[in-house]
């Protein structure tokens, strides 16, 4: 006699999340971060704010940092969506608390 691993029971209520192809595409869609310069926040403060959400070394960060003070802005780098605003996020949200107007932005390429 064998043993079946499915056996009758009492019936579950099966939930399909249904996602649409379009939207699932777009918040997957690669998207650039770029570094706006504002002539307030402290460089040191830029740079070490890349480095703890951004994860780059001293040197990536401050030459991002010396791009976007010379020419007004600096792609910081290509991300999935979600990722490019959850971390566009955490940098606005810090520099609030820390009281500095850093800003970023996601543009779709």
């Amino acid at each position: 006699m064998g043993c079946s691993l499915l056996q009758p029971g009492p019936s579950k209520p099966v939930v399909v999340l249904q996602t649409d192809p379009e939207e699932q595409a777009r918040r997957e869609e690669p998207v650039r971060v770029w570094l706006h310069n504002d002539d307030v926040t402290p460089a040191e403060y830029v740079v070490a704010i890349l480095e703890q959400v951004f994860a780059f070394g001293w040197w990536k960060a401050n030459w991002i940092m010396v791009k976007a003070h010379v020419t007004g802005q600096a792609l910081v780098g290509n991300y999935p969506r979600k990722e490019a605003e959850a971390k566009v996020a955490a940098v606005h949200q810090q520099a609030r608390v820390d009281g500095w107007p850093l800003r970023l932005s996601v543009e779709s390429p």
